[in-house]
């Protein structure tokens, strides 16, 4: 077998029956390839160690030497699925070198679970138990579970947990549960390294814990989409790419409040309009699910757009030297007017491609944008995030290639009395969304960098469409 026009190491080629044909199998140290006959490589099927499930004798036959090979095969589209071979006459040999390549392969042997049991539709236990442990079991990879109690546990577990025994974390629920955890990571990480992650000023280090994977099983699942390679793969992709073990490091946002570290996002950061839809959402939990798709229409089709002033001021990288400037006041780039007078402000930590070949969102990049709505319909900003357009149009501002920006609202002090609108408009001047959480902040002022290649998660490179 030839790879980039050089013989691969073999370790062993037998003559095996594949539906009762004769075929060609041999073992290399980089995977195993079936052809019909030596002569014939253009029927041959080929893989990696990493995507062999396992090897196991045949319950359906009674024959000597007859095997079942679980494998994963890759669609075109980056989904996985799980595909079997049935194998006549293999002997002993080759199915113990087959299984002694697959425990060598690097894939996780070990793995921490938590689990949230009522977020989303509140099936995160049935989710593992019924699609994720019977595969996690088929590649013999034992797994450690938490299920979580309380608001936060996840938090608490990242913070507290001595990782170091295990080859990667799981996360069974959805973008809440996975922020949670990232959360307490993180600042285990930074009190480890015993520096001031308080100040904005301190670069944040990176996390050097085993691989994050997400299987979803929440109310919003849109990081672990993104994680393994597009918006539309399922939950048996992410179960699989956990299995075969490739990781990337992903970037984050660092969010700063009040000169102190405020929290970590993995998806977005907004503030005002979409802030606003997710205060709503947590008024109304006792619908659930559909707590999100009242609020945006009830948003979109009976409130007003609830306009605020706000300075905005931005870093961006250099794409071509790949340079960010030295962090001085003196680097920071003011919007003009220097007064936004805007409804929305969002970012998410993602690099976007889009050219005329290729669309696709990147979230193992290096830089990010930032969109600001001021005169466009609420309508048209919803849609801008969710389609994760980057071209500016009137009333909405798209700056790109950003590496850092901050907001800080003005609000000029008046002594006479405000009314209960006025009253409801600052309080929710205080509010920000992360990751699908409505939080509060002491002042109405932020800063938001990007962490790039911050945290190990299992997953592929993204689609290309």
């Amino acid at each position: 077998m030839e790879t980039n026009g050089q013989e691969e190491d073999t370790i062993l080629t037998e003559t095996v029956h594949i539906k009762t044909k004769q075929n060609v199998l041999t073992l290399t140290l980089k995977g195993l390839q079936v052809f019909q006959s030596k002569d014939d490589e253009t029927s041959a099927t080929t893989l990696k160690w990493p995507d062999v499930l396992c090897i196991q004798p045949s319950q359906t036959s009674s024959e000597t030497g007859c095997y079942v090979l679980q494998y994963i095969h890759h669609e075109a589209n980056t989904s996985l699925q799980i595909k079997t071979l049935q194998i006549q006459r293999i002997s002993e040999q080759c199915v113990s070198l087959m299984n002694q390549q697959i425990a060598d392969s690097g894939r996780p042997k070990k793995l921490f679970v938590v689990i949230n049991p009522i977020g989303g539709a509140g099936k995160g236990l049935q989710i593992y138990h019924e699609e994720a442990e019977p595969l996690f079991k088929l590649a013999g990879i034992d797994a450690t579970i938490v299920v979580t109690e309380k608001s936060k546990h996840a938090l608490l577990i990242g913070e507290n947990t001595d990782f170091s025994q295990y080859d990667g974390i799981v996360v069974v629920g959805g973008d809440g549960l996975y922020q949670e955890l990232l959360q307490g990571l993180t600042l285990q990480e930074q009190k480890k390294s015993g520096i001031n992650y308080d100040s904005p000023d301190t670069d944040l280090v990176k996390l050097s814990i085993p691989p994050i994977g997400i299987i979803p099983a929440g109310t919003g699942n849109a990081t672990v989409r993104f994680y393994n390679g597009g918006f539309f793969t399922g939950r048996r992709t992410a179960i699989l790419n956990i299995i075969r073990g490739e990781q990337y490091r992903a970037s984050v946002f660092a969010v700063y409040s009040n000169s102190k570290f405020f929290s970590v996002s993995h998806l977005q950061v907004t503030y005002g309009l979409f802030a606003d839809i997710m205060k709503r959402a947590e008024e109304l939990r006792w619908m659930k699910k559909f707590r999100y798709f009242y609020s945006i229409l009830g948003q979109i089709l009976f409130s007003r757009k609830r306009y605020f002033d706000a300075e905005v001021y931005y870093r961006t990288l250099d794409v071509n030297s790949g340079v960010v400037a030295e962090a001085n006041s003196s680097d920071w780039i003011s919007l003009k007017p220097a007064i936004q007078h805007c409804y929305s402000i969002y970012a998410m930590p993602f690099e976007l491609v889009d050219t005329v070949n290729t669309k696709y969102v990147n979230p193992f990049g290096q830089h990010c944008h930032l969109v600001i709505s001021t005169g466009c319909s609420q309508l048209s900003s919803l849609l801008s995030l969710v389609s994760q357009n980057k071209t500016s149009k009137p009333g909405m501002e798209v700056l790109t290639n950003i590496t850092e920006f901050k907001i800080k609202v003005a609000r000029e002090n008046s002594a006479s009395p405000v009314s209960d609108r006025e009253a409801r408009d600052i309080d929710l001047e205080k509010g920000i969304q992360i990751d699908g959480e409505f939080l509060k902040l002491e002042t109405p002022e932020f800063l938001v960098r990007l962490q790039t290649s911050f945290v190990p998660v299992f997953g592929c490179k993204p689609a290309v469409t």
